[in-house]
């Protein structure tokens, strides 16, 4: 009897990778060619693809906004020592508590001996 789940050999499986590339330049030019198409066509649809065309801006701008970025990694980073400090301030605040507790009733013992 064979075991064909034990002499089972996988496949050679190719690795297909095709990288892509980013050109702001391009991508400039594409936006203005676009525009230029706008201004000089007698679409109906002139405002859809203006809208488009200020949607697509709009998103390249939020995307691209580092100082935005920043300021929430800022901001984020903040939170979260605010929050360490918290923790931290909160804990002493209990250990503190139950030493002093633990301090007065060793106090009372001493006194009734």
């Amino acid at each position: 009897m064979k075991f064909r789940f034990l002499t089972m050999v996988n496949s050679h499986n190719r690795f297909d990778f095709m990288p892509r590339f980013y050109d702001a330049r391009k991508e400039r030019l594409n936006l203005m060619l676009e525009k230029y198409k706008i201004i000089h066509s007698d679409a109906e649809n002139e405002d859809d693809i203006n809208r488009k065309i200020a949607l697509r801006q709009a998103m390249t701008d939020s995307w691209g906004n580092r100082k935005n970025r920043v300021s929430q990694n800022k901001s984020a980073n903040m939170r979260v020592v605010l929050i360490v400090i918290a923790i931290l301030f909160l804990g002493y605040y209990i250990f503190r508590k139950s030493a002093i507790q633990a301090h007065e009733q060793e106090i009372v013992v001493h006194q009734m001996d």
